[in-house]
């Protein structure tokens, strides 16, 4: 068993193309990282802002951990 990083086998478009709000205004794309608050920000400044840009790139590189347990990882891409 390799102890470096995670690597997956799967492409993940969720940081790039999906959103979620939850009714307290959080922002997330995927699992329970909260990009920022749509009633403290701007959703362009959350959507470009440093966590998104930061998860894009980790999910790029499929070094993101909690791409193990997610369920996009059973099918050929998020939609």
């Amino acid at each position: 068993m390799n102890s470096g990083p995670a690597h997956y086998s799967y492409y993940c478009s969720a940081p790039w193309h999906q959103l979620n709000i939850l009714p307290n205004g959080d922002l997330y794309t995927c699992q329970d990282i909260i990009l920022g608050n749509i009633k403290k920000n701007l959703l362009e400044r959350i959507w470009n802002g440093s966590k998104a840009r930061k998860l894009r790139m980790f999910v790029s590189r499929r070094l993101f951990p909690a791409c193990k347990g997610c369920f996009y990882r059973y099918t050929d891409r998020a939609e």
